[in-house]
């Protein structure tokens, strides 16, 4: 089944949220429930400066140039506002503003981004699953198991949509040829989290691992698990575009404050084919991709445990939402 199509635009720009994981150690979900009036803003600053104690709050650097740094903060309106003043501060930016402003970023900016995503190599697959039977929306949605044991187990010890991710990003990524000795082997999350670490065929023996379809079935997995509504939550199989690098792939995204954000598993550590060797990496934050598009090129097909879209043929029993 054709399944190679959508991620350049969101990629780029998404990278500027990379930088240091968590500076103040905070799990982002968590700060969000205890201070509901803040809302995530991005802060471009003058080299040199600094603004920490002016918000009172978490800061995640997300880019830094030789002119300006970037810089994710969860503050008031009001406290934004009076960010603007201040002689050191270029611009403050909501996440929307923040999409629509990326042509005007300098170019020194956007060739940063672009070395960011070299530096992620993240991967892409080309999918190819079995036509789906007539009596199932889509077989996707066998992949999606919240109820799971195994997909339960890790749950428990999940207190937030920002901790499900941060526990994704840990998870190696190994191709399908490496571990599994084929092109392409979709596994099941109980089998992806059981499993794999005790393939011998596991470059990264002990630690859970597969390529991009697990890593995303898996996350949206442990997401409706700790009970994100299925209407906002979906896992996305499409062409992407990482830095000329283009093939299919599978990323999750979530409906957040009027938008819908991708959460990319495969930013994490990986093991590189080539090198033989195994390459850590702390993946992109969770709000990585709220404020800037990522790279997709064109996406095809929406899914999880309850919903199905298929977006060329417009088949499947999606939630309104999913149509817009």
């Amino acid at each position: 089944m054709k399944i190679v199509k959508a991620l350049i635009a969101l990629l780029i720009i998404g990278t500027l949220l990379a930088g240091a994981y968590h500076v103040f150690k905070s799990p982002i979900g968590r700060v969000e429930l205890q201070h509901q009036d803040q809302k995530d803003y991005l802060v471009q600053i003058k080299q040199g400066c600094t603004i920490q104690y002016k918000t009172g709050a978490p800061i995640t650097i997300l880019l830094e140039t030789k002119q300006f740094t970037f810089l994710a903060v969860k503050i008031t309106d009001k406290k934004a506002e009076k960010l603007k003043q201040d002689k050191c501060v270029v611009r403050v930016l909501t996440p929307r503003e923040a999409r629509e402003r990326y042509e005007t970023l300098p170019e020194e900016t956007k060739e940063a981004l672009k070395e960011k995503i070299r530096e992620l190599k993240l991967k892409r697959t080309v999918l190819d699953v079995p036509e789906v039977p007539e009596e199932l929306v889509s077989e996707y949605q066998l992949y999606v198991t919240p109820d799971d044991p195994a997909v339960q187990s890790f749950s428990g010890q999940i207190r937030s949509s920002a901790e499900a991710y941060a526990t994704a990003v840990s998870w190696i990524w190994v191709s399908d040829q490496t571990l599994n000795h084929m092109a392409e082997k979709w596994l099941q999350p109980y089998e992806f989290l059981s499993d794999t670490p005790k393939y011998a065929s596991n470059p990264a023996k002990g630690r859970i691992a597969s390529d991009c379809s697990e890593q995303a079935n898996t996350l949206a997995s442990l997401l409706r698990a700790e009970g994100v509504a299925a209407e906002n939550v979906r896992v996305v199989l499409g062409l992407v575009d990482f830095d000329g690098g283009i093939g299919g792939h599978a990323w999750v995204e979530v409906y957040d404050d009027g938008v819908w954000i991708a959460l990319e598993a495969t930013s994490g550590p990986y093991y590189d084919d080539e090198r033989k060797q195994l390459v850590e990496s702390g993946g992109l934050p969770y709000t990585y991709f709220k404020f800037f598009p990522y790279p997709v090129l064109e996406k095809w097909v929406y899914y999880n445990d309850l919903y199905f879209y298929d977006i060329e043929t417009r088949k499947g029993n999606p939630p309104s939402s999913w149509r817009r």
